[in-house]
């Protein structure tokens, strides 16, 4: 060896250390320690300070405690291509079911069904995720690529966080089951949005306000959007098909409240009139299988569901009055019926494959305010003659 070429040291640098599962002892070790035969495996283990580990409990521990320590090591010291390569092939089978496609050698790019650039009469293909995964996978690019390597890092975080475990799981499903059901929704919180983003409504005595475009403020009145009809709205896209008209009103005469739940079955394509479908008697809400976005359009049953055809909000108020059965016509005080319908609509169009389906409201749909609401957003946004 040179005199100038430098010596070699050997890393001080310790690997992390993870505890290690012991076998489960033998049937016959309890009966050597009951007659004092000391000489087991497990009391050699003992003797040498080894701690005994539940495997299943060791294993869920290490990938849903936050106290784990995959959140404290260097994960790429744990995926990389020599871990890899010492895996068997059971185990790489496996473990290729978790692999996205580009992770595999032979992948080639392709554009989806979906994608702006892809025309008409261009032949794309479905990408053959079965096909790739009984394949070789690149481990030299895979376990050093950024975003593999985000991935891991982002699964660290979400240990380090909790958000694994069992306990912060089961909050995820009932969340989730909230929110499809609807439960989530406050009423209070779409009232005080209102109020903070109201129509605007037009002053009179100003030659500048014929457009109704001032800076003065009335939740309560709809001024010149009286004009504008149910069938202007739906004329211009502002209630459709699969929409949920949620009607909801206090009566305070009788201290009683009435919500009903009607869906827009259809539309007459020249007079713009609302087909509905309502359950019958006081029940609310709609059949599930009817509001779910894959059973758009499905056949509905007459014995428990009535259809109406309507061309006001007044008009369907009544209808759905009568339906409930538990109030009078003569206790029917006057009100504005665009005030008790609000419009739940998935954020997607059905059949786009959106992320909808999990979302405050109906069947997975989203609040869009009252009619009031959107009468005279549309009133005040749009031109007038």
């Amino acid at each position: 060896m040179s005199e100038h070429q430098p010596r070699l040291r050997r890393s001080t640098r310790q690997a992390a250390k993870i505890p290690t599962a012991s076998v489960a002892p033998a049937p016959g070790a309890a009966a050597n320690s009951a007659t004092g035969n000391n000489s087991s495996p497990l009391s050699k283990a003992k003797r040498k300070g080894q701690v005994l580990v539940d495997q299943e409990k060791w294993i869920r521990s290490l990938l849903q405690d936050p106290k784990s320590i995959i959140t404290s090591i260097d994960i790429s010291d744990v995926f990389n291509a020599s871990v890899w390569s010492m895996l068997s092939e059971e185990s790489c089978s496996d473990l290729k079911q978790l692999l996205p496609p580009t992770a595999f050698v032979g992948y080639r790019p392709r554009l989806g069904h979906d994608h702006p650039a892809a025309q008409a009469d261009m032949d794309v293909d479905p990408i053959d995720g079965a096909g790739l995964m009984t394949g070789e996978v690149d481990d030299l690019g895979l376990f050093t690529d950024p975003h593999f390597l985000s991935a891991a890092r982002t699964f660290q975080d979400h240990l380090f966080s909790n958000w694994l475990s069992d306990a912060h799981q089961e909050k995820v499903a009932k969340f989730e089951a909230d929110l499809r059901s609807g439960s989530l929704a406050v009423r209070w919180k779409d009232e005080q949005w209102l109020e903070d983003n109201p129509p605007i409504q037009p002053e009179a005595d100003t030659g500048a306000n014929i457009l109704g475009r001032t800076a003065s403020w009335d939740l309560t009145l709809a001024g010149g959007a009286t004009q504008i009809k149910l069938a202007t709205l739906v004329e211009n896209g502002i209630v459709r098909v699969g929409d949920v008209l949620a009607y909801r009103r206090v009566f305070a005469s009788t201290n009683l409240i009435i919500e009903k739940d009607v869906l827009v079955d259809s539309i007459h394509p020249s007079t713009r009139a609302v087909t509905v479908l309502a359950v019958l008697g006081p029940d609310k809400d709609l059949p599930e299988g009817l509001v779910a976005r894959e059973n758009a359009g499905a056949p509905t049953d007459p014995t428990t569901l009535r259809s109406m055809t309507i061309s006001s909000p007044s008009m369907l108020e009544s209808a759905l009055l009568d339906m409930d059965g538990r109030l009078d016509k003569g206790h029917r005080p006057n009100g504005n019926a665009w005030k008790c319908f609000s419009v739940w609509r998935w954020r997607t169009a059905p059949g786009s494959g959106g992320d909808g389906e999990i979302a405050n409201g109906r069947g997975g749909r989203d609040n869009h305010g009252t009619l009031f609401y959107l009468r005279g957003n549309h009133y005040h946004e749009g031109p007038h003659d």
